[in-house]
């Protein structure tokens, strides 16, 4: 990828696999769009049209803005746009989008609240410190009357995050990088999203700390998918989402589903005999799984209570049918590990290489190829001598994801 958005990197934090259907295969899939997406859209572009007026001292008038509102529901074809709950129809999604707008142009008029910047700005720039190049469109950007500068973002959906959610964070945090890197002279700068539906925002400011921790997170998201690709891993993350997934008909982790309900999109593999072999073998992987499950738990309970009773009655072997259990009760040294105690193992650690006995240190290569490798904190010369010996493995794994909403196991 040449470069990098907000909406890119949360689409391969929600499912990877999705994420390489539409930005890297860029599979073609029947025309279909989100009415909810499409309701923003509209709202945004009306809200455009006030505030690129308003800057010019023009108030635009409410009625002809509705009409232009509802010209843009006119353009595309109905049957290509789907609402995402059977509760909704299109005309609702209209009626909602006309209460946003009325609601906001009765309150903000004459939207000259400051001078105007931006509107639907799109900015292109480099993550600080790397080469990453990224693209952010911003919905505002207001001088405001006392120098101050504000990026307001525009919603249109229903639910309100808090300033500390991870949408609002790492968005406005990306919006704030850019106009950092691109427009400098913008210090104090304040960040809101404006949730048009119910009429309320959520506000603050960044320091300087908190974007430097966004930028390291952004550059780790990058690392991840350039990873991803190079080894062409993009698991399946299956969740709320894929209800509303483009690519649900395509997706590796639904097709046998559909194949069992007799879709049509898999004719290819529609043999009996194969349909029936795969959900045998699945039915009995997820029978076993709960066996497994089961019997682990018991066996630790029992060990226990074994334990137990060899303490309190010093003996080290009971009889059973069919045999014997023996039991070794014994007291160990060992240094302290990274895992117990993170300070005390640096400290370990300084100690013995200042006694002279790096011969009894042990190399982490995980720890190497995961926070040296992977994260490309190496320069190119050691990154070149390292890589004779890295050698690609399959971590292959399976798991059991029960039809009544019970967590998934992993089965490695």
């Amino acid at each position: 990828m040449k470069r990098f958005s907000y909406s890119a990197l949360e689409s391969f934090n929600t499912c990877p696999q999705q994420f390489k259907f539409a930005s890297i295969d860029k599979v073609e899939i029947p025309k279909r769009i989100s009415a909810d997406m499409y309701l923003g859209a509209a709202v945004h572009r009306a809200l455009r049209v006030l505030y690129t007026h308003g800057a010019d001292g023009i108030l635009y008038p409410l009625d002809k803005l509705l009409e232009g509102y509802d010209y843009e529901w006119e353009k595309p074809k109905k049957e290509h746009l789907v609402a995402s709950s059977e509760q909704y129809t299109i005309d609702d999604y209209i009626r909602l989008g006309r209460e946003m707008l009325q609601r906001y142009y009765e309150k903000y008029q004459p939207f000259n609240e400051g001078t105007l910047l931006g509107s639907e700005m799109r900015l292109s720039f480099e993550l600080p410190g790397t080469p990453f190049k990224f693209a952010a469109v911003l919905d505002l950007l207001l001088k405001k009357k006392d120098g101050s500068v504000e990026i307001r973002d525009f919603k249109t959906g229903q639910r309100i995050p808090s300033v500390k959610d991870r949408g609002f964070y790492y968005q406005m945090g990306m919006y704030r990088l850019a106009l950092k890197v691109l427009y400098p002279q913008y210090k104090d700068v304040e960040l809101t999203q404006y949730f048009l539906r119910k009429d309320e925002l959520i506000s603050r400011k960044l320091t300087d700390d908190e974007l430097d921790l966004v930028t390291e997170e952004f550059r780790n998201a990058v690392l991840e998918i350039k990873n991803a690709i190079r080894l062409n891993d993009f698991p399946t993350k299956e969740g709320s989402h894929c209800r509303f997934c483009e690519y649900f008909n395509i997706c590796p982790a639904k097709r046998h589903g559909q194949m069992l309900n007799g879709g049509k999109a898999f004719e290819d593999l529609d043999e009996k005999e194969k349909i029936q072999k795969m959900k045998e073998l699945a039915t009995r992987f997820i029978e076993i799984k709960d066996q497994e499950k089961t019997v682990k738990n018991e066996i630790e309970a029992l060990k226990g209570d074994l334990f137990q009773l060899a303490k309190d009655t010093g003996l080290t072997g009971f009889e059973g049918d069919g045999g014997k259990v023996k039991i070794t009760l014994k007291q160990s040294e060992k240094f302290v590990t990274k895992t117990e105690d993170a300070d005390a193992f640096a400290s370990l650690v300084a100690l013995t290489r200042e006694l002279g006995l790096d011969e009894f240190m042990t190399l982490d290569s995980n720890a190497l190829y995961k926070e040296g490798v992977a994260k490309e904190r190496l320069t190119d010369e050691m990154m070149q001598k390292l890589k004779e010996f890295i050698r690609n493995r399959e971590e292959n794994s399976v798991r059991v994801v029960k039809s009544r909403n019970d967590e998934p196991e992993n089965a490695d």
